[in-house]
């Protein structure tokens, strides 16, 4: 994947972060669109991170990034 694909990762998932953010805090201000808004956000980075992030770095340096994955996720 080259850098400028990175790049563009990112800030689109930093914009999919500004937008839920913005739609759970400009709606009434509701318990449950603060919700909804922060599930996209989470969402979006939890797809991000399976299907773009995690594929690469096991490519990049193995069994080591799965290792460090999967201790990430028991952490927290």
């Amino acid at each position: 994947m080259s850098n400028i694909n990175i790049l563009i990762l990112a800030f689109l998932s930093g914009l999919a972060t500004f937008f839920g953010v913005y739609l759970g805090d400009k709606s009434n201000k509701s318990t449950v669109n603060i919700a909804f808004g922060t599930s996209f956000v989470a969402g979006i980075m939890i797809l991000i991170s399976i299907f773009e992030l995690i594929p690469e770095a096991y490519h990049i340096a193995g069994l080591r990034s799965l290792f460090w994955v999967v201790l990430g996720l028991l952490a927290v």
